[in-house]
């Protein structure tokens, strides 16, 4: 009866936490699920806020856990650092917009072609990190406003991992595992078809796409990452498949806006009665993973599919 705007939540295992919003009649559900769920536990933070959205059962809610919350999520603590070693050298091509390549996060994680020792633009980068399969140079440079790339990169970097769990920050990660950067994102300008004006979009290019893969695997990348879908894309099936001494992990995909309570969201969808590719192949060598929110459930925006979706984590 107390969960209202500016109300302060007081409960063992999360010593201050302030409610943002609450949608009418879901009150009670909310402080319902986090005494049972223990949603946030240990992971407030230095404002009191709790700010990483969740869902709860009865649906989309607005109580927020903070950013440290996947640890536990991944039972990182739980992982051992021997279980963390690599037996041999392993690179991850990540395709998505390219990346921040002075980020201090890639310091020592990305992988430098052997076979280029210079880059054809100087003043980009002086190592060969990854092409661009667009326009077939290798400037890698992210230049998605959004920086796409560059998260999804850090995501697989598992730097963060690094540094907030014991086990990762003892592990060699560091000196096995390498990034090579694959650039499929088209810049081109469109037409909005309601308002009339030009504007600049970030399109990935399925040519792109399929000279990025074979790029790879000449370079000898062993693991494709990738979190974008098309509707439909046969052509890219056969590419996988082809390659057989590859894995690819795709994301299952963050859905399609719906109203809720009328706000607008992001909700998720059965890929497997709606397809989308790559996410629904059904190839011996692809993953596809869902998004979990803090409390272990499917996040309200993350695709999902019981014969398509093998694995969920923290999103």
């Amino acid at each position: 009866s107390n969960l209202k705007p500016g109300a302060k939540i007081t409960l063992p295992w999360v010593p201050s936490v302030q409610v943002l919003r609450v949608r009418p009649g879901t009150a009670g559900g909310v402080l319902a699920s986090l005494q049972a769920q223990q949603i946030g536990k240990g992971f407030e933070n230095k404002f009191g806020l709790l700010e990483q959205p969740i869902s709860a059962h009865s649906g989309v809610r607005d109580i927020q856990a903070d950013e440290k919350w996947f640890v536990a999520g991944v039972s990182a603590q739980g992982i051992l650092a021997q279980d963390l070693k690599l037996r041999s050298d392993v690179i991850v091509g990540v395709l998505d917009s390219g990346i921040d390549l002075y980020h201090p996060a890639f310091t020592h994680d990305l992988w430098t072609d052997p076979d280029e020792q210079e880059s054809y633009v100087l003043h980009v980068v002086d190592e060969t990190h990854g092409i661009d399969s667009v326009l077939l140079n290798n400037d890698v440079t992210d230049t998605e406003p959004h920086s796409h790339g560059t998260h999804v990169a850090g995501i697989a970097s598992g730097r963060l991992l690094k540094e907030w769990s014991d086990a990762f920050a003892n592990s060699d990660l560091d000196d096995r595992m390498k990034l090579m950067i694959i650039k499929v994102v088209r810049e081109q300008i469109e037409q909005d078809l309601q308002t009339g004006k030009y504007e600049k979009k970030y399109r990935v290019d399925v040519g792109a796409v399929l000279v990025g893969i074979d790029f790879a695997a000449e370079k000898n990348a062993r693991i494709i990452s990738g979190s974008w879908d098309f509707a439909s894309l046969p052509q890219l099936k056969k590419a996988i498949e082809a390659k057989t001494g590859m894995l690819f992990i795709f994301a299952a995909g963050n859905g399609q806006v719906e109203t809720v309570d009328g706000e607008q969201l992001q909700v998720g969808f059965d890929i497997d009665k709606t397809p989308v590719y790559p996410p629904s192949f059904k190839s011996p060598n692809v993953i596809t993973v869902g998004a979990l929110d803090p409390h272990g459930d499917p996040a309200y925006f993350s695709n999902f599919g019981s014969s398509t979706v093998q694995l969920f984590a923290p999103g």
